[in-house]
């Protein structure tokens, strides 16, 4: 889950705009992986076609809000108020989009150790480059680099692969001002 909001004296800015997004993969034999191989085998929708899924889409969107909002409040309790699920917010609205993933969907974190004032250059591209062309692990690959004298390497102590696309994502309009007395939440 990912947020990103602005507040100000309890009052956010930007409210109606999404600000939090649940991401995820579609599990096998579900509808949902159905629909998604079908929108992905189709090579040429015609307007129809694209309109009755838009239309779909929204459908599903505001059924996720009214039927499994409670769902989404404690995920976004545990991600944003450490699991206080006291704290009142309103969810506006919320829009679901589904893609195919890439080919390779993972990102490569790089972790350095170096001294301040060190700029270190970037070798994440090498790293994956090399990984996709010779299935080497990433710890191989930084130790052959730094046995080689590769500068670049000198400082890096670690590297992580992370997940960085997925199939699913639920952008959702979140209110997360406070309250006034007696407000009523959502």
């Amino acid at each position: 889950m990912l947020v990103d909001f602005k507040m100000s004296k309890g009052k956010m800015s930007g409210i109606g705009e999404f600000n939090t997004w649940v991401r995820f993969d579609t599990a096998s034999g579900t509808l949902l992986k159905e629909i998604l191989d079908k929108i992905t085998s189709s090579q040429d929708p015609s307007k129809d076609e694209i309109d009755q899924f838009d239309s779909w889409r929204k459908q599903v969107s505001d059924k996720i809000i009214s039927e499994h909002g409670d769902k989404i409040k404690e995920a976004v309790c545990a991600a944003v108020f450490s699991g206080n699920n006291s704290i009142p917010f309103k969810m506006l609205s919320a829009e679901l989009e589904i893609t195919d993933i890439p080919k390779n969907d993972k990102v490569v974190v790089v972790k350095k150790a170096s001294p301040p004032g060190v700029v270190t250059p970037p070798v994440s591209s090498d790293i994956m480059r090399v990984h996709e062309e010779t299935g080497a692990s990433f710890e191989e690959i930084v130790n052959m680099r730094k046995s080689e004298g590769d500068p670049r390497y000198r400082w890096v102590v670690g590297v992580e692969s992370r997940k960085s696309f997925y199939e699913i994502n639920l952008s959702i309009a979140v209110d997360y001002s406070a309250l006034e007395e007696g407000e009523k939440q959502k």
